[in-house]
């Protein structure tokens, strides 16, 4: 396997609107009251080069950027360019916010004037890419909005995605802006200093594995993770998986609050944990089930939120549900608090978590049951989602997964 290191990187954006229009300078509303135009779309100079803008005419000064009109149609307004290294791009916060490098080189526009840009009108990006065999991809987003200094310089919208270069921009859609010296991203350390750069940084890593994350800094404590960046765009925390039967799950009270398991392997994220991050913004839940006969299926739920100790982890949402799996949780599990064996919280006359060999959030045992015995066959303790397989189809394999939604 081949890791792919970037060569080349342009990063473009062009007001939306005028898209395969000529510009139109006989109207009053697309130029400043010196003439300056707002944006490379709307100039009479039809040449790629330096240009002077002004975007928002009676309230900010004109700035320079560089035009781009040979790009698809062109107007588009280049706000980072690298090739060959000349300029170094690890720099403090007051750098990125001002813009740095040389316009007709490697440079930084800066953040200063990509907010200004995207606030006085609609603008989309385009980010292309090219590696190290010259091979070139584009990433393209219907619009791009950052917001101000006031908010950290938050990657605000991308619109729609299309392109040959895949989304990579998701996952930090949300995200103000990170540096060296000011650390705005989800971890415990600085993305900014452990990746050595700056971005609207979530998590550092695009690549899965175990990570540490802050969801309630000042509150508390970091916590371990395992990030899955390869499914559906990546940023998906792991709260529940298994498939070999490798790790025992009929166990008590306290070892499903604190979690358990390998984080590498088969684990229980824990309920503390789960609690933690679906209050600390909203999480969708993604359940993904497996047949031995290879046969795999989704569940998706928009709103997945887990009350605290006080509530005994109570399923408190679901939002909406889609996917090929079925719905095995919101009719018979929301709603109710979890129960293990020595932890007896369902409605029915004896404990669900022992008649089903298990923990859930039982309501009358007869449902869902994805932590039960791993096992081949039918039983009523294996691991159930009905909707998917009926009868007390024990499941192969099971993975629940959350994200944020921004």
């Amino acid at each position: 396997m081949r890791a792919v290191v970037l060569l080349e990187g342009f990063i473009l954006i062009a007001f939306a609107a005028s898209l395969a229009q000529e510009p139109d300078n006989s109207n009053p509303d697309l130029l400043s009251s010196s003439n300056i135009p707002q944006t490379c779309s709307l100039t009479t100079n039809r040449h790629s080069g330096i240009q002077l803008i002004h975007p928002q005419p009676e309230f900010r000064d004109p700035f320079k950027v560089f035009c781009d009109q040979e790009y698809e149609g062109g107007g588009w307004i280049v706000i980072q360019n690298r090739f060959n290294g000349d300029v170094h791009f690890y720099r403090r916060w007051s750098e990125y916010e001002r813009g740095f490098g040389n316009m007709n080189g490697e440079f930084w526009l800066g953040l200063g004037k990509i907010h200004e840009l995207t606030y006085s009108r609609r603008y989309e990006l385009h980010v292309i890419l090219e590696d190290w065999d010259g091979v070139r991809a584009v990433a393209r987003y219907s619009d791009f909005l950052v917001a101000g200094p006031e908010e950290g310089f938050m990657l605000r919208s991308l619109g729609n995605f299309s392109g040959s270069a895949g989304d990579s921009l998701r996952n930090h859609l949300g995200m103000k802006f990170t540096t060296f010296d000011v650390d705005n991203d989800e971890r415990a350390d600085n993305c900014a200093v452990v990746v050595y750069g700056a971005w609207w940084y979530r998590n550092c890593y695009q690549h899965s594995g175990v990570q540490l994350i802050h969801p309630q800094p000042g509150f508390r404590d970091p916590i371990e993770v395992f990030c899955d960046q390869e499914y559906e765009g990546g940023g998906w925390i792991v709260v529940q998986n298994r498939y070999d039967g490798s790790v025992h799950f009929y166990r008590g009270w306290n070892d499903y609050e604190r979690g358990f398991g390998d984080l590498e392997g088969e684990m229980w994220l824990g309920l503390g944990k789960i609690h933690e991050l679906t209050y600390s913004r909203r999480y969708e839940l993604h359940v993904i089930v497996e047949d031995w006969d290879g046969v795999r299926a989704i569940a998706r739920y928009s709103y997945f939120l887990v009350a605290g100790p006080e509530e005994g982890y109570m399923l408190r949402n679901l939002g909406n549900f889609s996917g090929s799996a079925g719905d095995s949780l919101t009719n018979y599990d929301l709603g109710m608090k979890f129960s293990t064996f020595d932890n007896d919280n369902d409605l029915y006359g004896g404990n669900c978590a022992v008649l089903m060999y298990g923990a859930w959030w039982y309501k009358s045992c007869a449902h869902s049951n994805l932590n039960g015995r791993h096992m081949q066959g039918t039983y009523m303790t294996g691991m159930l989602w009905p909707s998917f397989r009926s009868g007390h189809y024990s499941l192969k394999r099971s993975r629940m997964m959350i994200r944020a939604v921004v």
